[in-house]
């Protein structure tokens, strides 16, 4: 036990030996013993208690139910911050990831619903008579310029 340690013990737990842990109880008691900067921390401690204890404070009766009654303000958001609210919680947690991942594999899947849902001008059904004539015309294109096109 060392005085930062008698310290944060005076801090949490108050300078009264009923408050102290029980297992560093015996520790406390030694190093009060043994230390002169220990006994005047006590000391600190004990008049910061017996301060605290002598003050006033007022009765709050309807305190709780006052402040559980008022009216909150009105949150002001739009769209855009309510989204990157969505996307971008303040609060992360295990379901943290999964909001931008959704949010940027919308655009893909959106896109392969287009594609497969549109042909977007090719057209699968040709037949054998129109590739040929596409070759056909390509064929004659070529002739008429002495092959450089």
């Amino acid at each position: 036990m060392n005085i930062k340690q008698l310290t944060l013990i005076f801090e949490v737990y108050g300078s009264k030996p009923e408050g102290w842990p029980v297992d560093k109880v015996k520790e406390i008691y030694d190093l009060l013993e043994t230390n002169s900067d220990a006994i005047s921390l006590k000391k600190e401690f004990d008049e910061m208690d017996q301060t605290l204890n002598e003050l006033y404070l007022p009765d709050f009766d309807r305190l709780t139910q006052q402040i559980l009654d008022r009216q909150l303000p009105q949150r002001n958001s739009n769209l855009a911050t309510d989204l990157l609210n969505w996307i971008w919680p303040a609060h992360p947690s295990i379901w943290f990831f999964w909001r931008p991942i959704s949010a940027a594999s919308l655009p893909l899947l959106f896109g392969i619903f287009l594609g497969n849902y549109f042909s977007f001008g090719i057209n699968y059904e040709s037949s054998d008579s129109e590739y040929w004539a596409e070759e056909l015309t390509i064929l004659a294109l070529i002739d008429d310029y002495g092959g450089d096109l």
